[in-house]
């Protein structure tokens, strides 16, 4: 009887949280469907002329807008590096692939100046610059 009580505080415990990250994966998806519109990913996305097996780095992935794209084009056998300088912005680009089944993405942390690949190790390098991106970095 009294691991019952241990079980339930803990669930209690751990919803604020769950409820919190749920709110901003749900945030996120809405900032990406309004992207959608003026980004047009799959246009992006035909014009790489991708292939199932490829491997695509996305160079800046953040939390993984075109991470996800890029990860369904090249599905199934296909992968996607993100990476990116931003640990956090990684981890959400991580929990949002979990969400949305897109298992074939791998992401790293790499310095700003220095994306970290080795020879041959992918087939097509993706880069987004987005309007007030910093400056003078490639990451």
């Amino acid at each position: 009887m009294s691991a019952a009580p241990l079980v339930l505080a803990l669930l209690l415990q751990q919803a604020p949280d769950t409820r919190a990250d749920f709110m901003q994966h749900e945030a996120l998806r809405e900032e990406w469907a309004q992207r959608d519109v003026w980004q047009e990913p799959g246009r992006v996305v035909e014009a790489l002329a991708l292939r199932p097996g490829q491997v695509v780095a996305d160079l800046g992935a953040g939390k993984g807008y075109f991470s996800h794209h890029l990860a369904a084009a090249v599905a199934p056998d296909g992968r996607v590096l993100a990476l990116d300088i931003n640990e956090e912005a990684l981890r959400i680009n991580c929990e949002m692939a979990a969400l949305l089944g897109a298992h074939r993405i791998e992401s790293r942390v790499v310095p700003p100046d220095d994306p970290d690949l080795a020879a041959a190790e992918v087939d097509v390098i993706f880069l987004c610059r987005r309007p007030g991106a910093a400056q003078g970095r490639l990451l």
